[in-house]
């Protein structure tokens, strides 16, 4: 196994799964538990994703939310180049994103999650950020 980025394994492409629990519906749910008022997505929004992997939640939220855009940062060349291919097959506008590229394309997101990223941190540890 290769790790080349800050002891993240860049030989395996991870799992091509959907993650529920970035979903802009369930993010409203949580903020509103902790007593903050959830962002407004009446009019649009902008979504992200840190460490999307493969793109698949990007894709499947950017299918089930016209009026957002969805943006999914992945630090795997071949993660981006699938969450593209996915989206373009699909239809669908979710624009993938390598770390490179991440400062001028994400701007004014109202969504902002991550289940990955902690090792992606120069001197991060696995257990957080």
């Amino acid at each position: 196994m290769t790790r080349s980025i800050n002891g993240y394994a860049t030989d395996i492409p991870y799992l091509r799964d959907f993650k529920p629990m970035l979903a802009p519906a369930w993010l409203d749910h949580v903020a509103l538990v902790a007593g903050i008022e959830p962002p407004v997505r009446q009019d649009g929004f902008a979504w992200c994703d840190l460490g999307c992997g493969q793109g698949v939640t990007a894709v499947i939220l950017a299918a089930t939310h016209p009026t957002g855009a969805f943006h999914g940062i992945d630090a795997m060349p071949v993660h981006i180049d699938h969450a593209r291919r996915l989206a373009t097959a699909r239809r669908v506008w979710a624009c993938g994103h390598s770390i490179a590229q991440t400062h001028s394309r994400c701007t004014g997101l109202r969504f902002s999650a991550t289940s990955a990223i902690s090792r992606w941190h120069a001197g991060g540890s696995s257990t957080g950020c």
